[in-house]
């Protein structure tokens, strides 16, 4: 960040040091902050709500603390467009133990009015990083006309699938130039799991790690993309058979039962040795 807008930081928060904060208080998890961060975004719920001309309808539960009925977890990616002008999406929470689907993100982004926009397809922005248009004058920028919320989600979500995808084949093509000709791995619903799956497995099979970033995602992924991905491999890459089965109810690494799905993918060439030497070094130098 620049000396710029470093100074611009400062002086905003000064300028609020003398401004009562509220609270937001969603669901039963409470956010703090500052009705002039809310209202910087005049035409989405919270941004009409607390305007001047409007608070002699608020109503507070008591002193500052103003009450939602709506979803306090998925409510934080709100929060992060109010102080940020972006929606911030992850995986998951940073504590492992709060999960989020994107369809509870998109009720509240409805819900709370926040505008989204989706840019072409040559616009560069983080993989985390959803872009949404800011309606206050100093922010707005040149956009494309703001497109319905499911429509950006979705986009990222399909970006996520495709991403597990190419690493899966990035796993296949290490396995291959390691001479492996059999390739297994488990996706499971627990988070616990995940974690003792792959503290079990990693030690032993290094190249495995490809995938370690999908040990929660790639379970979801599995459950609604499963035959398709198989069919996508089939299809593709003809040199292996691939093949994804739901384990229901079975025993998992944490001695508990719960439910997994198991990719299996079995390298059809068996690695022959002057099939491999035509492609190396040692082409000419080959011994009868």
């Amino acid at each position: 960040m620049s000396s710029k807008n470093n100074n611009i930081d400062i002086s905003e928060n000064l300028k609020r040091s003398s401004e009562r904060t509220i609270i937001l208080n969603v669901g039963g998890i409470k956010y703090e902050t500052y009705a002039s961060t809310l209202t910087e975004y005049p035409d989405t719920l919270l941004g009409t709500i607390f305007q001047d001309k409007n608070r002699a309808m608020l109503h507070p539960q008591t002193g500052n603390i103003y009450f939602f009925d709506r979803n306090g977890y998925a409510f934080r990616y709100i929060m992060e467009f109010y102080r940020t002008g972006k929606l911030l999406l992850s995986e998951r929470d940073k504590d492992k133990v709060t999960f989020v689907t994107l369809d509870e993100i998109e009720k509240e982004i409805e819900y709370f009015r926040i505008p989204v926009t989706e840019g072409s397809d040559n616009d560069e922005y983080d993989d985390d990083d959803l872009m949404l248009d800011s309606q206050s004058n100093d922010k707005k920028k040149n956009h494309n006309n703001p497109a319905p919320a499911s429509v950006l989600i979705h986009k990222y979500a399909g970006a996520k699938v495709d991403q597990f995808i190419n690493a899966l084949e990035e796993l296949i093509y290490e396995a291959m130039g390691c001479f492996e000709e059999r390739i297994e791995l488990k996706f499971f619903s627990n988070t616990s799991d995940v974690e003792a799956y792959w503290k079990e497995i990693e030690p032993a099979l290094k190249f495995y790690y490809i995938m370690k970033p999908y040990g929660v995602i790639g379970y979801c992924i599995l459950d609604k993309f499963s035959k398709e991905i198989q069919l996508y491999f089939e299809s593709t890459m003809q040199s292996i058979s691939f093949q994804s089965i739901q384990v229901i109810d079975e025993l998992t690494p944490t001695g508990n039962y719960g439910n997994y799905y198991k990719i299996s993918i079995n390298i059809k060439d068996r690695y022959d040795k002057e099939d491999i030497i035509i492609h190396t070094r040692l082409a000419n130098y080959r011994v009868s």
